[in-house]
């Protein structure tokens, strides 16, 4: 289905991503848009891929693109903007300048897309990227998430991520990073401006209801339904409050750190041996442990998270403390202290998947689109009806959504 994000791409667009690409030399020959992803992939963003065929070397080759789109609002557009421009900068340049931190000492980059092209008109900006899928890179599917073995290659990328701005910024003041990058300083849906409260206590308070709604209609989860009563009226208050970190745990948080949000790529056993993260709009300074607690109760069932809790963290440390040796630099905590300010951030873990989870599992038919999600009180509305429908249906409530609080019950985080 065509969308009005893809009329923003002009031949001149797709004329300077070529070159950029392929170089100087490429010229285009014909292109066309081909959509791929279903209603729920994506709310911030629209996205799509280019085919593209060229002459280079007098001979007709092909290739394609992907290009992210930022959907028109009716409300909050510069803030949407901001956070687009946000991702496009990461991408162009600081993501660039933390991998030639890593070439440096040996590492390979970082993981992520290759920015090509950004138009920044407002409004109507977006970004083309190199096409992963040109590489044998995939996506898992959203509703089931990680295994054991996903997560693990996840978490080591994760933590190189974290352990780079740790040695890119040393001992630089907050200050002064600001002055280099000033673009670290826009908030991300994580801690919007003050103008978007009434809209954020909507989302919020509306996701405590149905998930106390939900609660209600099995048994066993009296105290979680207390719990969340007595948070609610401070849930944006807490939810900010968890993100506050010693500079001890403070990195460059990836910030949407999902299943969906990674690609992975596979050997030739079928195993995964290297992952792509993708949609980083949402990065802020923050503690490590709110990336680890989003990715581990967002992203896989409540038994693997449970049983490989350990294995999970002492992979993401291992993985922190080989690019700080190869930097020359200390650990700045310890396996244990991980430990710790994992479990301490695991509200934050819980605040997120009672927002985003009932969102994940859904089958694509029974996923908001668009317009719903900007409109806050439709959405509250409707999704209190989808998620009793959800736990009437859907084997993965239980697993994904329900074992979040049997976690918090039984470490006592909920008592």
């Amino acid at each position: 289905m065509a969308s009005p994000s893809d009329s923003r791409v002009k031949t001149e667009h797709v004329k300077a991503a070529l070159k950029e690409d392929k170089g100087i030399d490429a010229t285009l020959n014909t292109w066309k848009v081909i959509r791929f992803t279903q209603k729920g992939d994506n709310y911030q963003s629209d996205v799509f891929s280019i085919y593209a065929t060229f002459m280079q070397d007098g001979q007709l080759q092909n290739t394609s693109y992907v290009v992210k789109s930022g959907i028109p609002q009716n409300k909050f557009n510069q803030y949407y903007h901001n956070i687009f421009e946000k991702e496009a900068n990461l991408l162009l340049e600081l993501a660039r300048t933390l991998s030639s931190k890593l070439i440096e000492i040996g590492q390979h980059v970082i993981r992520v897309p290759r920015g090509i092209f950004y138009s920044d008109t407002f409004n109507s900006e977006f970004l083309i990227m190199n096409d992963l899928r040109l590489d044998n890179f995939k996506m898992v599917d959203r509703k089931l998430g990680l295994d054991l073995s996903h997560t693990i290659v996840a978490l080591r990328e994760l933590g190189r991520y974290h352990a780079a701005w740790k040695l890119l910024k040393g001992k630089t003041p907050e200050k002064e990073m600001l002055v280099r990058y000033p673009y670290l300083a826009i908030k991300s849906w994580q801690n919007f401006p003050d103008e978007m409260d009434d809209e954020v206590d909507g989302w919020f308070q509306g996701s405590v209801n149905n998930t106390v709604k939900l609660l209600k209609t099995v048994t066993g989860y009296e105290k979680a339904i207390k719990w969340l009563e007595t948070i609610k009226p401070d849930f944006k208050k807490v939810f900010i409050e968890q993100q506050n970190s010693s500079e001890q745990f403070a990195v460059l948080t990836h910030g949407d750190y999902w299943s969906n949000n990674m690609l992975f790529r596979y050997d030739s056993e079928g195993c995964p041996c290297d992952i792509i993260m993708l949609d980083l709009a949402n990065y802020t300074h923050s503690s490590l442990a709110t990336d680890l607690n989003y990715l581990l109760f967002c992203s896989m069932d409540g038994n693997t998270r449970k049983t490989h809790l350990s294995t999970f963290l002492s992979a993401y440390y291992n993985s922190f403390a080989t690019v700080m040796k190869a930097g020359g630099s200390e650990m700045p905590f310890s396996v244990e202290e991980l430990l710790v300010e994992f479990k301490a951030k695991n509200i934050y873990g819980a605040l997120m998947a009672l927002i985003v989870v009932p969102l994940f599992i859904m089958d694509s038919e029974d996923a908001p689109d668009f317009d719903e999600i900007n409109d806050a009180e439709q959405f509250i509305k409707n999704q209190e009806e989808r998620m009793i429908k959800q736990a009437k249906k859907n084997p993965l409530v239980k697993t994904r959504f329900l074992a979040v609080f049997d976690d918090l019950l039984e470490n006592g985080t909920i008592a």
